[in-house]
């Protein structure tokens, strides 16, 4: 459903990704941290997501139908023909976008080209292309959001959000399975109430 401006979806860069970065006047500035040439990738495979939800793909995500498979055949196989190699079920980058493929051209043509060595990445390897070039088999640090977690308490369905304050969410599926209303909860490991219809 469009919003108060008539826009459809909207795609959020998690801001953990984002590193401060001074330039030559030392202002600093929010720099993705994997590349220009990751984050283009990273934009299109968002924009694959919101290709299936807005009706454009023929199997959206639902969670009925997937729970935590957000990325199904028919996403890998749009991003595959774009350009990217997102793995099946998680979704990670495992190699560089394909040399002259639809999104390699638009990024060159924005004059983003792709890192030296991300090519080298050995087949098999399950890590992130951009982060196997940035962290060559050292471990890499665990990630942080900046968004909140949000659980069914029935069915363990997560979301993250970035309002702090209780959303009121309903998760429909479990609501009409228990025949009353299901509201997510904080995920913080303490107890909730959990709020019933009347």
């Amino acid at each position: 459903m469009p919003d108060e401006y008539g826009i459809v979806g909207k795609i959020t860069f998690n801001s953990a990704h984002y590193k401060d970065v001074a330039d030559e006047s030392g202002k600093i500035n929010k720099v993705w941290g994997r590349g220009r040439y990751s984050q283009g990738e990273t934009l299109l495979h968002e924009y694959i997501h919101l290709w299936q939800q807005i009706g454009r793909g023929k199997d959206p995500y639902r969670w009925e139908k997937h729970r935590k498979d957000t990325h199904n055949k028919e996403f890998v196989s749009k991003a595959e023909e774009l350009g990217i190699h997102p793995m099946a079920v998680h979704g990670v980058h495992t190699k560089i976008a394909t040399p002259g493929s639809p999104i390699d051209i638009l990024l060159k043509e924005q004059g983003i080209f792709p890192p030296q060595g991300a090519d080298k990445k050995p087949d098999g390897d399950k890590h992130n292309w951009a982060d196997w070039l940035i962290f060559k088999g050292k471990e890499k640090p665990p990630g942080k959001s900046t968004l909140n977690k949000w659980i069914c308490p029935d069915c363990g369905l997560a979301v993250r959000i970035g309002i702090k304050s209780d959303p009121m969410l309903v998760h429909d599926v479990c609501s009409e399975i228990k025949g009353e209303k299901v509201f997510l909860v904080r995920a913080d490991g303490q107890s909730h109430t959990i709020y019933k219809a009347k």
